[in-house]
């Protein structure tokens, strides 16, 4: 009887500290809550220049997106980020004036990664123009000229090749650079290279594109650039003639073409046989005479041209004479 009436006890202690409340040590209203929290690691993102010295590049923006962070490059090109341990990471970079660029790096033990990003090109001018050389109507040839100043700030070396396309002709050619200052690129062509049966009325309808392009492929492309205008004026000089023999003072005498819009004329001497070139330029328009004193003895090459305000420029043929004292 004892027997049955002690399990009889025991059955309802038990079913009653089944029913008892118990505290949850992960439910966040339980008093015995123990927040677990991840350890938390820092990373340090160094954003340099591409080539040396390495200078570091302030103002970066960086991201990784994965973890939804987001920062910016102090003054030694450094920003850090707070997070949780990972096994990679994904950093966007961008800064003017450089290409942007998206890296993955697998988790370092030292937390410090750094990321080079490559100077744009910068096309810091350029000159764009048509020269018409008036010798003949059947032989007469426009030229197109142009030269850009091209500077990086990874250091000239950095540009491989700049090159002028017109994607309508399938045209493509190369700038040079040029001896005396290497940011500065020129090309000078003719027309008839771009398409043999174009005249210089079709020369304003085409559109050229700069392409600069780095070592490492990175490339800018700037444009279109147009030719405003080919001068097809019809000059005439009327003196020195051809084997003129001056002396004392030269005067040299022309035409003026009576065109429409603003210009100047400008007059090129070439002397034989050092080829030096002696130019008076931006006589005003309506002047048609210019006198030159103190000229040296010798032979030389003279022309005439009209150049606009844009630059464009007509010009002619040489004369030839001779000057002594």
């Amino acid at each position: 009887m004892k027997l049955a009436r002690f399990s009889v006890l025991l059955m309802i202690v038990l079913i009653l500290a089944c029913d008892a409340p118990r505290e949850n040590p992960f439910d966040p209203n339980s008093s015995n809550y123990y927040e677990q929290k991840s350890e938390l690691i820092v990373s340090r993102v160094f954003v340099k220049q591409l080539y040396p010295p390495f200078n570091p590049i302030a103002n970066a923006q960086v991201i990784e997106p994965n973890l939804n962070l987001f920062g910016t490059t102090n003054a030694q090109g450094v920003v850090q980020f707070e997070h949780k341990a990972v096994d990679s990471l994904l950093f966007m970079v961008s800064a003017e004036p450089y290409f942007a660029d998206t890296l993955k790096f697998s988790r370092k033990q030292t937390n410090d990664y750094e990321i080079f990003l490559n100077a744009k090109p910068a096309v810091e001018n350029t000159k764009f123009v048509s020269f018409f050389n008036n010798i003949y109507d059947q032989f007469s040839i426009t030229s197109i000229y142009m030269e850009a100043l091209i500077t990086d700030l990874d250091g000239p070396i950095d540009i491989s090749s700049v090159r002028l396309q017109d994607e309508t002709y399938g045209f493509d050619t190369l700038l040079v650079r040029d001896a005396n200052n290497s940011d500065l690129f020129k090309i000078e062509f003719d027309l008839r290279d771009v398409s043999s049966d174009l005249t210089p009325e079709a020369a304003p309808e085409l559109n050229f594109h700069l392409i600069v392009k780095n070592n490492n492929d990175d490339r800018v492309i700037k444009g279109p650039y147009v030719i405003k205008r080919v001068i097809q004026a019809n000059l005439v000089q009327l003196s020195p003639t051809i084997s003129t023999v001056t002396q004392d003072s030269v005067v040299f005498r022309w035409v003026d073409p009576e065109l429409s819009y603003d210009y100047v004329f400008n007059i090129i001497l070439l002397k034989f046989p050092t080829f030096e070139e002696i130019a008076y330029k931006g006589i005003p328009k309506g002047q048609t005479s210019l006198i030159v004193k103190n000229l040296s003895p010798g032979q030389y090459n003279w022309k005439l041209q009209v150049e606009d305000r844009l630059g464009n420029i007509c010009q002619s043929n040489y004369i030839i004479f001779y000057h002594e004292q």
